[in-house]
């Protein structure tokens, strides 16, 4: 959706760092970059528009708070009418514009109210701290290093980005046997010394000439947010489940920008693909394919599913001599080594849909494999 970054200590960190580290970024947030300095603070935001898009700008200010973030609230519009309770008002349809108000009336456990995916950077310059949060599945990455020699803490919604900062950037060696052995990073580390993600349903908070406090708030959950309880048979569960995923899914599709759909020909993403296609008569899917015939190709089904759906049906095509290209600047995004077989694969599809005018795509995540 976006990318953020910023910094908190004793030190300020120049205007020329803070742009070198926003232009590091600049892929996931390209429609508006924005930056706020303060006393020992700085907080930066590269926005990718998807909802209020003529509003929304960030970082967020409200007495004395300022805050950025990085992906959707789902719930926005029912948190908006609870706010308006409260005496908030709104002035544009931005998802984010409810994050301050509700850490003004909940303080640490605003986030607790929130439904969606999403990395925050909140200052509150009356208490002197800090605050980044995750969702409760952690789907935003969020790069963070703390160097106590000086008591400062840097954070990076991408791992180029963090280290334009004054980091050192050394390789953890253990990471090496980690990554060949479990073909990934263990924990919430990276392949750098010192450098974290952080993690599912994670507050991290840092007070002035204080380490950082990592904990996890509650997540409220499915539960809390749309009444579904696990006292039921399978059966009922299954009803609920396909009521609440369509709703899901219907939430998804309202943004103010071109949505499409990713469509692979497995179980989830035609699931996924069949339920938008309630709400839409205007979608498009797009399939990713390789040159040739392949053992696992999945092409044919796919196209059944789009056919089905009335939904209209895009082939991304990659052949044997793109895979070099793709290798570079796939690893050049991530920013550390990945095994994920499909990794190449994926950068060529987005590639795609982003050259195609979308900004938005629905899609499985392999649940049925």
């Amino acid at each position: 959706m976006c990318r953020i970054l910023g910094f908190w200590g004793s030190q300020n960190i120049s205007v020329d760092i803070m742009h070198r580290a926003a232009l590091k970024q600049m892929n996931g947030g390209p429609d508006e970059q924005s930056l706020k300095m303060g006393n020992g603070f700085g907080l930066s935001n590269n926005r990718l528009a998807i909802q209020g898009v003529d509003g929304g700008a960030q970082p967020f200010t409200l007495h004395g708070l300022h805050a950025v973030y990085n992906g959707e609230i789902y719930n926005h519009i029912e948190l908006k009418k609870m706010l308006r309770t409260h005496g908030y008002s709104f002035h544009d349809t931005c998802d984010g514009s409810v994050i301050l108000p509700l850490y003004e009336l909940f303080g640490d456990s605003f986030v607790e109210y929130l439904d969606g995916m999403f990395a925050i950077a909140l200052v509150d310059e009356s208490k002197k701290k800090l605050i980044l949060v995750s969702d409760p599945s952690a789907v935003k990455s969020l790069y963070y290093y703390y160097s106590s020699s000086d008591d400062m803490l840097y954070f990076a919604s991408e791992l180029d980005a963090l280290f334009t900062f004054p980091i050192k950037k050394e390789l953890r060696n253990e990471a090496v046997h980690e990554y060949l052995v479990g073909r990934a990073i263990w924990h919430y580390k990276t392949f750098f010394h010192d450098v974290y993600t952080l993690g599912t349903r994670s507050l991290l908070i840092k007070h002035a000439n204080q380490r950082p406090i990592l904990k996890k708030y509650n997540a409220m959950g499915i539960e809390h947010h749309h009444g579904v309880s696990s006292n039921h048979s399978l059966l009922t569960l299954s009803h609920q489940f396909d009521t609440l995923f369509d709703k899901e899914i219907e939430r998804m599709l309202h943004t103010d920008v071109p949505v499409c759909l990713v469509t692979s020909g497995g179980l989830d993403s035609s699931y996924v693909t069949a339920l938008a296609s309630k709400h839409r008569d205007d979608l498009e899917c797009f399939h990713v394919a390789y040159e040739g015939k392949w053992p696992s190709d999945e092409q044919h089904f796919a196209r059944a599913v789009a056919d089905h759906c009335r939904v209209k049906f895009n082939t991304v095509m990659i052949r044997e001599h793109d895979f070099a290209d793709l290798l570079d600047v796939t690893i050049d995004t991530i920013g550390q080594p990945n095994t994920a077989p499909h990794a190449l694969s994926t950068y060529a599809l987005f590639k795609a849909v982003n050259q195609a005018g979308f900004k938005v795509a629905l899609t499985g995540e392999g649940a049925d494999e």
